[in-house]
């Protein structure tokens, strides 16, 4: 840990120097966060004996960008993540895990280079924000408006998803990578109501013989006062069989706190289990036995967030999900303060 919070210090300096030097601004933000994770995976079907546990997470994630003109901005991201626990065999990880370059030409909002990727809310593509073995972006995404129509369009392809086998000490490749494009499209029907639709194809890079996997979504988010927000989405594959997925969630906020309830519905064919914000790779903090059946699960979530000062907030997070076919529920829960700067 030491080595790799070394590394960041050591280049957030480079960088800060590096923007003097070269006379254009270097802006740093980012967050800092520590948990208490308890899990209790009761799914049968799995000989996993890491399924009952509880460890501690911290995570540390540095933005910079550095703007070189009006138009041209370069970006990139480092981070950090440690566990203590059952889980602390899982060697630390530090790395650059995004970087690339933003223009901004007619009205459009060009990124290049390694990113998050979320289409529509999420369902259809929705990852790499977080830091470790999960996916990154390796592509292009336009950004703009077409009058009141918010637009994206992508192309590229995500890295490979990788885990930690406590077995043999080793990192594998659990998912692919994948050549995506995809392209959203959001409105505002009325003051408190916004519709959304996305359409992505998903092509598996290394097993041959394989058809894209085409994904159509429609979205919604409605405010109906100021401290109520319902949003949804429903998704649907070009899969014969177990096609559909979709999540509903209401979020109810209040001076400095707000609670959600979020209900997810996935099917093993509705989504890419890997790159989608709900599939069973992505959604659950850990949700090792909702992999033992046939990727698809029930839930709910519980969220809660109380903002303790401008830079620091609390959060608890339980969800008790089960895989269909199976018995009983994966259960966790996640208790931390984050401090955002």
């Amino acid at each position: 840990m030491k080595k790799s919070l070394a590394t960041l210090l050591v280049v957030a300096f480079v960088l800060g120097i590096a923007g003097t030097a070269l006379a254009f601004p270097v802006d740093f933000s980012g967050d800092v966060r520590v948990q208490y994770a308890t899990f209790q995976d009761n799914i049968t079907g799995s000989d996993d004996s890491d399924a009952d546990h509880h460890d501690t997470r911290s995570r540390i994630r540095l933005n910079f960008s550095a703007q070189v003109d009006q138009d041209v901005t370069m970006f990139g991201r480092l981070g950090l993540r440690t566990t203590s626990g059952l889980s602390s065999q899982d060697p630390n990880k530090g790395l650059l895990d995004q970087y690339g370059v933003e223009i901004k030409a007619n009205d459009l909002t060009y990124s290049v280079g390694r990113q998050i990727l979320n289409l529509g809310q999420g369902s259809v593509a929705g990852f790499g924000s977080d830091v470790g073995y999960d996916a990154k972006f390796d592509g292009l995404v336009a950004s703009g408006k077409l009058g009141a129509v918010d637009a994206h369009f992508a192309v590229g392809k995500s890295t490979d998803i990788n885990s930690w086998n406590p077995s043999s000490g080793k990192v594998t490749t659990a998912y692919n990578a994948k050549n995506i494009w995809g392209i959203d499209f959001s409105a505002p029907l009325s003051s408190n109501f916004t519709l959304g639709a996305t359409y992505a194809t998903i092509k598996d890079t290394v097993i041959s013989g394989l058809n894209a996997a085409k994904y159509t979504g429609v979205n919604m988010t409605f405010n109906p006062s100021d401290n109520f927000t319902l949003n949804g989405e429903y998704v649907k594959s070009n899969a014969d069989t177990l096609n559909k997925a979709y999540f509903i969630a209401a979020i109810y906020s209040w001076d400095k706190d707000w609670f959600c309830i979020q209900y997810n519905n996935v099917q093993a064919n509705g989504v890419d289990q890997g790159l989608s914000a709900i599939g069973t790779t992505t959604y659950p903090v850990q949700g090792d036995n909702l992999l033992a059946g046939t990727g698809e699960y029930t839930g709910f979530t519980y969220s809660y967030n109380h903002q303790m000062s401008k830079a620091a907030a609390f959060n608890v997070c339980y969800m008790s999900l089960k895989a269909n076919g199976l018995d009983d529920h994966d259960n966790e829960c996640t208790a931390g303060v984050t401090w955002s700067f």
